[in-house]
């Protein structure tokens, strides 16, 4: 069964060649073995995805950067580009 985040680099593996953008998904957990719910899963993945969309779409884009942490309990996503 795929994490949200390897199901991202699976989705988005031919980023780099299609439209020249550097996509980097960084996972950093203190619990490697997080378990989600189907249904938290998708609604994560739903939303990064669209943020990566976006920056790419209408920031123009040319490197992005995904980070997930959970610390305490508490997750964490951070997505950054150098678009416009």
């Amino acid at each position: 069964m795929f994490t949200v985040f390897q199901f991202l680099k699976k989705t988005y593996s031919d980023l780099n060649n299609s439209i020249q953008c550097n996509l980097q998904i960084d996972e950093i957990s203190e619990d490697n073995n997080l378990n989600l719910d189907a249904s938290t899963s998708k609604n994560i993945y739903l939303c990064i995805k669209e943020a990566i969309n976006n920056s790419i779409k209408y920031a123009k884009a040319n490197n992005l950067f995904v980070r997930f942490n959970v610390e305490n309990g508490i997750y964490c996503f951070t997505i950054e580009d150098d678009g416009i």
